[in-house]
């Protein structure tokens, strides 16, 4: 039990968005084309990156569908209590669980913290439906297969192909790409 420690990629995408709506307030407060002009740039700089690496994350997720499978066990899973407040009032459940599998006679082991394709991690508020969900994911919710990169055994992704959070990032890029471009023409003012 604790609080999530957060890495250096999440601080800096933490500050770029705080960064952006103190920008916005004062493009709003005070009006001033500069300001507008940077909170424009700010957005459609952010919709460029979320679309690249959605970009990139659907290109391997495309590449998954042709890579071999194999099976895989589940041999741990956890729940681990993340307090999200001080004054422990806003809880959080992060489920975790390990698996392996056998690739060219070598046992490798990831979990669910690697990038095995689920894109969103699940968060839970109530421990029984953390709990429930990785029963279901010891039942098969994933299937019985992993795809194994060829490339790099050590990867594999429970999930091939692309999913739907995939898809809806990438659209939310393209969205950020569009408003400041609309704005710019002045289909549409901000």
């Amino acid at each position: 039990m604790g609080q999530r420690k957060l890495n250096s990629r999440d601080k800096k995408i933490g500050l770029w968005i705080v960064t952006i709506f103190i920008v916005a307030i004062f493009a709003y407060a005070f009006e001033h084309a500069y300001l507008v002009a940077a909170l424009q740039m700010m957005v459609l700089i952010s919709g460029f990156m979320l679309c690249y690496h959605y970009a990139c994350a659907i290109k391997k997720s495309i590449a998954s569908k042709t890579w071999p499978k194999v099976p895989y066990d589940i041999y741990e899973t956890r729940v681990e209590l993340v307090d999200m407040t001080a004054d422990h009032h806003r809880k959080q459940y992060h489920p975790y669980f390990s698996f392996c599998y056998l690739y060219d006679g070598e046992t490798y082991k990831l979990d669910s913290t690697h990038d095995i394709n689920l894109s969103v991690g699940r968060v839970f508020y109530k421990l029984t439906d953390a709990q429930q969900y990785l029963q279901e994911v010891k039942d098969g919710l994933y299937g019985a297969h992993v795809a194994v990169n060829p490339n790099r055994p050590e990867q594999a992704f429970i999930r091939s192909g692309m999913g739907r959070d995939q898809w809806g990032m990438m659209i939310f890029g393209i969205l950020l790409i569009a408003l400041p471009i609309i704005n710019h023409f002045e289909w549409l003012t901000w």
